[in-house]
Protein backbone atom coordinates (compact mmCIF):
# COMPACT_ATOMS: atom_id res chain seq x y z
CA UNK A 1 0.00 0.00 0.00
CA UNK A 2 1.22 3.48 -0.59
CA UNK A 3 1.63 5.73 2.48
CA UNK A 4 0.61 9.06 1.31
CA UNK A 5 0.91 11.15 4.47
CA UNK A 6 2.23 14.49 3.19
CA UNK A 7 1.93 13.65 -0.37
CA UNK A 8 -1.04 15.25 -0.89
CA UNK A 9 -1.70 18.59 -0.94
CA UNK A 10 2.68 18.96 -1.58
CA UNK A 11 2.88 21.69 -4.10
CA UNK A 12 5.71 22.46 -6.43
CA UNK A 13 6.91 25.72 -7.98
CA UNK A 14 6.06 28.66 -9.00
CA UNK A 15 8.02 27.80 -12.11
CA UNK A 16 7.89 30.49 -14.73
CA UNK A 17 8.46 30.06 -18.94
CA UNK A 18 8.93 32.63 -21.54
CA UNK A 19 6.64 32.09 -24.35
CA UNK A 20 9.08 32.43 -27.82
CA UNK A 21 7.50 32.90 -30.71
CA UNK A 22 9.74 30.16 -32.61
CA UNK A 23 8.72 27.64 -29.73
CA UNK A 24 4.96 28.21 -30.87
CA UNK A 25 5.64 27.42 -34.50
CA UNK A 26 7.93 24.19 -33.78
CA UNK A 27 5.23 22.90 -31.79
CA UNK A 28 2.48 24.24 -34.49
CA UNK A 29 4.71 22.08 -36.67
CA UNK A 30 5.15 19.57 -34.28
CA UNK A 31 1.80 18.26 -33.62
CA UNK A 32 0.99 19.13 -37.48
CA UNK A 33 -1.56 22.02 -36.97
CA UNK A 34 -0.64 24.49 -39.98
CA UNK A 35 -3.49 26.72 -38.92
CA UNK A 36 -1.47 30.22 -40.20
CA UNK A 37 -2.40 31.88 -36.72
CA UNK A 38 -0.20 29.80 -35.20
CA UNK A 39 2.51 31.27 -37.45
CA UNK A 40 2.28 35.06 -38.24
CA UNK A 41 2.01 37.76 -35.99
CA UNK A 42 -1.32 39.12 -35.11
CA UNK A 43 -2.25 42.49 -33.66
CA UNK A 44 -3.76 42.50 -30.10
CA UNK A 45 -5.97 44.95 -28.20
CA UNK A 46 -3.05 46.95 -26.94
CA UNK A 47 -1.68 47.51 -30.08
CA UNK A 48 1.72 45.04 -29.94
CA UNK A 49 2.12 41.99 -32.49
CA UNK A 50 2.71 38.93 -31.28
CA UNK A 51 2.09 35.06 -32.55
CA UNK A 52 -1.18 33.41 -30.73
CA UNK A 53 0.20 29.71 -29.21
CA UNK A 54 -1.98 26.44 -29.93
CA UNK A 55 -4.28 25.98 -26.80
CA UNK A 56 -2.16 22.80 -26.00
CA UNK A 57 0.82 24.18 -25.94
CA UNK A 58 -0.03 24.20 -22.78
CA UNK A 59 2.05 21.07 -22.44
CA UNK A 60 5.36 22.87 -22.95
CA UNK A 61 4.85 25.49 -19.76
CA UNK A 62 3.55 23.22 -17.69
CA UNK A 63 5.93 20.28 -18.47
CA UNK A 64 8.56 21.06 -15.84
CA UNK A 65 6.12 21.17 -12.77
CA UNK A 66 4.99 17.57 -13.79
CA UNK A 67 8.61 16.61 -13.94
CA UNK A 68 9.40 17.86 -10.43
CA UNK A 69 6.32 16.30 -9.35
CA UNK A 70 7.20 12.68 -11.24
CA UNK A 71 10.27 12.58 -10.23
CA UNK A 72 9.98 13.83 -6.29
CA UNK A 73 12.11 10.82 -4.29
CA UNK A 74 9.18 10.86 -1.67
CA UNK A 75 6.92 9.47 -4.27
CA UNK A 76 9.65 6.75 -5.47
CA UNK A 77 7.80 5.91 -8.85
CA UNK A 78 9.05 3.58 -10.89
CA UNK A 79 9.15 5.67 -13.94
CA UNK A 80 10.23 3.44 -16.82
CA UNK A 81 6.63 1.83 -15.79
CA UNK A 82 4.51 4.99 -15.71
CA UNK A 83 1.94 5.31 -18.10
CA UNK A 84 0.48 8.70 -18.66
CA UNK A 85 -3.85 7.62 -17.71
CA UNK A 86 -5.78 10.66 -18.27
CA UNK A 87 -5.18 14.79 -18.84
CA UNK A 88 -8.07 17.59 -18.69
CA UNK A 89 -7.33 21.12 -19.39
CA UNK A 90 -9.21 24.10 -18.44
CA UNK A 91 -8.16 26.92 -21.31
CA UNK A 92 -8.57 30.50 -19.65
CA UNK A 93 -6.84 32.58 -21.59
CA UNK A 94 -5.27 32.70 -24.67
CA UNK A 95 -0.82 32.47 -24.77
CA UNK A 96 0.82 34.44 -27.10
CA UNK A 97 4.63 34.57 -27.56
CA UNK A 98 6.19 36.92 -25.14
CA UNK A 99 4.37 36.30 -22.11
CA UNK A 100 6.18 35.43 -19.12
CA UNK A 101 3.95 32.02 -17.74
CA UNK A 102 4.03 31.04 -14.00
CA UNK A 103 3.23 27.71 -13.37
CA UNK A 104 2.03 25.89 -9.73
CA UNK A 105 1.49 22.20 -8.98
CA UNK A 106 -0.23 20.34 -6.58
CA UNK A 107 -0.34 16.45 -5.84
CA UNK A 108 -4.21 16.07 -5.95
CA UNK A 109 -4.15 12.05 -5.45
CA UNK A 110 -1.47 9.43 -4.27
CA UNK A 111 -2.85 5.86 -3.90
CA UNK A 112 -2.55 2.32 -4.86
CA UNK A 113 -5.28 0.20 -6.63
CA UNK A 114 -4.73 -3.45 -7.51
CA UNK A 115 -1.07 -2.94 -7.22
CA UNK A 116 -1.21 -0.28 -9.76
CA UNK A 117 0.27 3.75 -8.10
CA UNK A 118 -1.87 6.76 -9.22
CA UNK A 119 -0.78 10.08 -9.16
CA UNK A 120 -2.92 12.81 -10.13
CA UNK A 121 -1.33 16.33 -10.32
CA UNK A 122 -2.79 19.61 -10.86
CA UNK A 123 -1.65 22.64 -12.36
CA UNK A 124 -2.76 26.09 -12.31
CA UNK A 125 -0.94 28.53 -14.97
CA UNK A 126 -1.07 32.34 -14.80
CA UNK A 127 0.51 35.54 -16.65
CA UNK A 128 0.54 38.47 -14.35
CA UNK A 129 -0.94 36.90 -11.70
CA UNK A 130 -4.13 36.27 -13.60
CA UNK A 131 -5.66 32.43 -14.86
CA UNK A 132 -4.25 31.22 -18.31
CA UNK A 133 -4.42 27.41 -17.85
CA UNK A 134 -5.47 24.61 -15.36
CA UNK A 135 -4.49 21.19 -15.82
CA UNK A 136 -5.24 17.49 -14.18
CA UNK A 137 -3.33 14.86 -15.50
CA UNK A 138 -3.34 11.43 -14.44
CA UNK A 139 -0.34 8.74 -14.13
CA UNK A 140 0.08 5.20 -13.84
CA UNK A 141 2.69 3.36 -12.16
CA UNK A 142 2.69 -0.64 -13.13
CA UNK A 143 4.37 -3.15 -11.19
CA UNK A 144 7.90 -4.88 -12.81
Amino acid sequence: MVENKGIIGKKYGPVSYEVGAEKIKEFAMAITDFNPIYFKEVEREDGSKRVLAPPIFAVVYINKIVNMALNDPELSLDLPMLVHAEQEFEFLDMVYSGDVITTEGTILNFFEKRSLKFIVIETRSTRNGQPVNRAILTFVVRKR
